[in-house]
């Protein structure tokens, strides 16, 4: 039978920021919360199934069985492959879509070791259905506009909703090891993000500070609010998000004035990119006189976090709570 028409799968599933800024926020699976049961019910999605096969009902109100553990899963960007590559090998896996690839920490770090086939797979929906993945990942703020060109040429997929709290994070690992069969890689992954989150609640005196994270490539700039994982990192490390005092959400505009009023404590920008000497943003709060009379700047309480954990959407995240508070602690100690 003929396929439907296709489109990019770079406007199927578009990378938005917010993941890079990178929530699966699933009411059954919280932080310390028995292994699922047989029916493992969330609030995007249901599992049914103790054991193989299982079958996934979406919130979209599709369905499909899965048969057996998963052998060929697609990523469709680099938060979910780094989420994938925590519990899993490059053997499980079909790939990433390659517009992906930059932004992926395990492949940055080479703690996950895909082929070069694995790392190109096409950008079109065609070359999607060629691959015939046995499970695409993708993110609920990805375009959802050709999903039914999978569905009708028998692609499983499943979107995940947005990371907007640690405990999606968990959550998020707990719904992976359910699709895939590695519940138990999930919970001591699980195990692990837990303990060191646990750590970053140790007393200290950066607690309660108020900080901002933030981001101005001199044309302007961005706050990180409520809904983005920079707040969730933000709170781990014990911090005050400041944006909260505007009531602002996602990646809000900025203007400079507005900057000057709130004046936080720190300032967590992203460091540079392997294509920069130095953060833009860095740049930004030196060269603008208005920018250097922050009290963050002026007392060298901007933080820089490697740029892919600060946008990234997997367990990673813990890992830029840690720099952040392990770098505020050694300038308080000072």
């Amino acid at each position: 039978m003929s396929r439907p028409p296709t489109a990019s799968l770079s406007t199927v599933l578009r990378r938005h920021l917010r993941a890079g800024s990178l929530g699966l926020a699933l009411a059954a699976a919280l932080a310390g919360c028995s292994p699922a049961t047989e029916s493992e019910a969330t609030s995007t999605l249901r599992i049914e199934g103790q054991s193989f096969p299982r079958t996934v009902f979406r919130a979209d109100g599709g369905s499909f069985e899965v048969p057996s553990p998963p052998t060929r899963i697609m990523a469709a960007n680099a938060g979910v492959l780094d989420a994938l590559s925590l519990l899993v090998g490059p053997e499980r896996l079909a790939g990433i879509a390659s517009g992906g690839v930059p932004y992926s920490i395990a492949l940055s770090r080479g703690t996950l070791d895909l082929s070069p086939e694995q790392r190109d797979l096409g950008h079109d929906s065609e070359s999607v259905l060629d691959i015939a993945p046995d499970l695409l990942l993708m993110n609920s703020w990805q375009s959802l506009e050709q999903l039914q060109v999978f569905d009708e040429n028998a692609i499983n997929w499943v979107s995940l909703p947005d990371v907007v709290a640690f405990e999606d994070v968990l959550s998020n690992a707990r719904l992976l090891g359910r699709l895939i069969g590695e519940e138990a890689a999930a919970e001591r992954l699980i195990d692990d993000l837990t303990i060191r989150r646990d750590q970053l609640d140790a007393p200290s005196p950066r607690q309660g500070l108020r900080a901002l994270a933030y981001s101005n490539s001199g044309g302007g700039g961005y706050a990180m609010g409520r809904g983005t994982t920079h707040d969730v990192v933000l709170e781990l490390a014990g911090l005050a998000n400041v944006a909260d005092e505007l009531d602002l959400e996602w990646h809000a505009t900025l203007d400079i004035e507005t900057l000057l009023d709130l004046d936080p404590h720190v300032l967590v920008i992203a460091g540079p990119t392997k294509d920069e000497l130095r953060s833009s943003t860095a740049v930004a709060l030196e060269s603008d006189t208005r920018l250097a009379q922050l009290r963050a700047v002026r007392e060298g309480r901007v933080i820089e976090i490697p740029p892919l954990l600060f946008t990234t959407n997997s367990g990673y995240l813990i890992e830029a709570a840690e720099i952040l508070s392990a770098a505020l602690d050694s300038l308080l100690a000072e």
